[in-house]
């Protein structure tokens, strides 16, 4: 093989690093808010308000909006929320769920957004 054989791999090998760091951990799901903006606002923000975050500890600044609660059909109860970062307008939508200690742990991007089985009484 020479050198000329590789010009039409490029692309590929492009496409390849691309994958792999779109699927490698540290890049599946931006910072978002802290833990505990995160926690408390999903626990207490009412539906739809906005709930501006900072994360002391590197500046990063942004809004958080919590929609609705509901129980999936695992039954952990679920709520959607957005994270909106800096001056940015870009929006990701995200969905956290109860673990068994009852803190809000977000559903990996992968992961499809838990069925609804019912809406909060």
């Amino acid at each position: 093989m020479t050198l000329g054989d590789w010009d039409g791999l490029a692309p590929l090998a492009a496409v390849v690093a691309l994958a792999i760091l779109a699927l490698s951990p540290g890049h599946r799901q931006p910072p978002g808010p802290p833990p505990q903006a995160r926690q408390d606002a999903l626990e207490d923000a009412p539906a739809g308000e906005s709930i501006p975050w900072v994360d002391s500890q590197n500046g990063r600044q942004g809004v958080m909006i919590a929609a609705g609660i509901f129980r999936g059909i695992d039954g952990r109860w679920c709520r959607r929320y957005r994270v909106a970062e800096g001056s940015t307008t870009t929006v990701r939508d995200r969905v956290a769920c109860r673990d068994n200690s009852g803190a809000w742990q977000d559903l990996p991007l992968a992961s499809s957004a838990p069925q609804l089985a019912e809406t909060p009484p």
